[in-house]
This record gives structure tokens, C-alpha cells and sequence, in this order.
């Protein structure tokens, strides 16, 4: 009775969502034409697979850098077990688009019983940074090269979300949901990439002292007159110099070993 008092606008079941193409294998958008209390139970994210494989390397500390961020949310009936209702987004962008949008979406229909017209839109658009990829898959460091996937699986991470939740009758009690948008801004620098917990600075072989080389290279004190030839522009150039192994300096360096300087 309360609420048909109200208008009975919610009453009913809400309408299937209706979900754009994918892009690069990740959801683009998602469109509910009747969003009401009345709504499947959605979930968390399961699906994996695809780009997320990739993406996934990148760290943030004791966590992946992305995340899979629904479109529908899943307490609004959002499902977790397909890429066309989830997307890669930062974790600020996930936390921003809770509080700001999410949150507010959830009361209008679950506490204040208003049927929404919802709709959350994708926008992508990032470049391929083909010449980043080049330099890194250059060193010679596996690393770098798990860096490279990972820019390259970058494109399909989107630039910017946009969302809206308006009511479908005018004039219900309570609090309108404000129209949403954010960028989904992404350290670029490959510097600042995470695979293991903390970023690691690059250290150049090049650039070292023949004492630092040789420590690296295993060897107790540096030859005499040192080592010749530098910068090193290849792994056999530097193996046959040093008479180091470079999957071994690689391993033992706590830093990002990389060959020169470019």
C-alpha cells in the first residue's frame, strides 16, 4: 500500500539488462531500460581468461593493479560470470565509482523503492605505446618483457566511465542519483610497473663501476685493466665481456637489470 501511496512505479520486476559489444574482450556497457528492487541476484567476479591473464601481472602492492569492475553492479543484480558486465579498472576508480554512483544507485531503488532507467558506458581509446613495447622487449630482461605484455593489453583498458540512474516517474521522495563520470587514469611510466609487490628501479649494467660488474658477474674482484667494450648492447656482448651470466644477474639484482642506458 505505502508504495502505490508512492506512485507504484517500482512495483514489478525489473527489465534484462541489455549489454554493448565487448572491446578487446572487456564490457563496454550496460543498459537496464526498468532497474527495480525486484532483480536476478547478481555476483561477484569469476570469469578469467583473455586480457585479464595479462593485466593481471600488474601489481599494487599486495593486490593486482586492476580489478574487475562490474558495470551493473552485483547488488543491483549484476553478474560476475561474464566479461560483457565487467571491465579492468584502477582500484580508485572502483572506490570513486562505489561511493559516487553505486552506492547512491542501490538506496534509490532498494530503500527508496524508485525504478531507475540505468545505464554505465565504457569509453576506450589508449594507444598501443608501440615504441615503449620495442625499448622494453629490447633489454633483454624477462621482466621488461612482461611489461611490454602488459602496455600492449593496456588499449583495452578504458579511459573513462560514465554512468546515470534517472527516475522513471517524476517527483519521488528522496534523493535523485547525480549522473556520473571519471577517468580511469593509469601510471604509464614502465618504471613504475609492479610484478612482485614494489616497483624496482632500473639499473644499468653499462653504467656500473668494474667493481659493482664484477660483483654482479660473480666474480671476487674486477679484471684488470676492467672491463672493456662498454655499453654492452647485447646478452652476448655482456656474457663474453664479464664472463657473467645474464639470467643469473637478472635474478640476483634487486633492481631492474637492464643492459644500457637508451
Amino acid at each position: 500500500m505505502a508504495r502505490d501511496l508512492m506512485g507504484g512505479d517500482a512495483a514489478g520486476a525489473s527489465t534484462a539488462p541489455a549489454f554493448r559489444p565487448l572491446t578487446g574482450g572487456m564490457g563496454s556497457g550496460v543498459s537496464v531500460a526498468r532497474l527495480t528492487e525486484v532483480h536476478p541476484p547478481g555476483d561477484q567476479p569469476s570469469v578469467s581468461g583473455g586480457l585479464w591473464e595479462t593485466l593481471s601481472r600488474r601489481r599494487n602492492g599486495g593486490t593486482t593493479y586492476y580489478i574487475k569492475g562490474h558495470l551493473l553492479n552485483h547488488h543491483l543484480g549484476g553478474t560476475g560470470a561474464s566479461w560483457a558486465n565487467l571491465t579492468p579498472l584502477t582500484g580508485s576508480t572502483n572506490t570513486t565509482m562505489s561511493s559516487q554512483f553505486e552506492e547512491k544507485a542501490k538506496t534509490r531503488v532498494h530503500d527508496e523503492h524508485v525504478a531507475l532507467c540505468f545505464t554505465v558506458t565504457t569509453t576506450f581509446g589508449r594507444g598501443d605505446r608501440a615504441s615503449e613495447q620495442s625499448t622494453l622487449r629490447a633489454t633483454g630482461n624477462p621482466d621488461d618483457a612482461v611489461i611490454a605484455d602488459i602496455i600492449a593489453a593496456e588499449q583495452f583498458v578504458p579511459q573513462q566511465v560514465t554512468a546515470t540512474a534517472t527516475d522513471i516517474a517524476a517527483g519521488r521522495p528522496g534523493t535523485p542519483v547525480p549522473p556520473f563520470s571519471h577517468t580511469n587514469a593509469i601510471v604509464e611510466s614502465p618504471d613504475q610497473y609492479d610484478l612482485s609487490g614494489a616497483p624496482r628501479s632500473p639499473a644499468y649494467v653499462s653504467d656500473m663501476s668494474d667493481a659493482e660488474l664484477a660483483n654482479l658477474a660473480g666474480r671476487a674482484v674486477p679484471p684488470t685493466p676492467g672491463f672493456p667494450n662498454r655499453p654492452y648492447r647485447s646478452v652476448e656482448a655482456l656474457e663474453s665481456n664479464t664472463g657473467g651470466n645474464w639470467a643469473a644477474m637478472v635474478a640476483a639484482s634487486p633492481s631492474r637489470l637492464r643492459l644500457f642506458r637508451r
